[in-house]
């Protein structure tokens, strides 16, 4: 009973982790000037949903990297 049952987990999981890896969007930010320090340009890097509706409301999340505007990369949290 044991052995059957660490065959059907391990079934399970190799069945999880390949659908799982299969299903990555890559989306492409929509960068926006906020602001403009001399010749320095903040921006702003918004990420749609590919089926985006401008009349539903959607939840939203911030990120902000450490590193004192100094160094650091936006795309880490893509």
């Amino acid at each position: 009973m044991n052995f059957l049952k660490t065959k059907f987990f391990l079934f399970f999981i190799i069945v999880t982790i390949g659908h799982c890896q299969t299903s990555i969007l890559k989306i492409n930010p929509i960068t926006i000037e906020y602001k403009k320090i001399d010749t320095i340009s903040l921006k702003l890097h918004v990420y749609y949903p590919i089926d985006f509706d401008t009349t539903k409301v959607y939840n939203t999340i911030i990120f902000f990297h450490g590193g004192g505007w100094n160094n650091g990369n936006y795309t880490a949290f893509s």
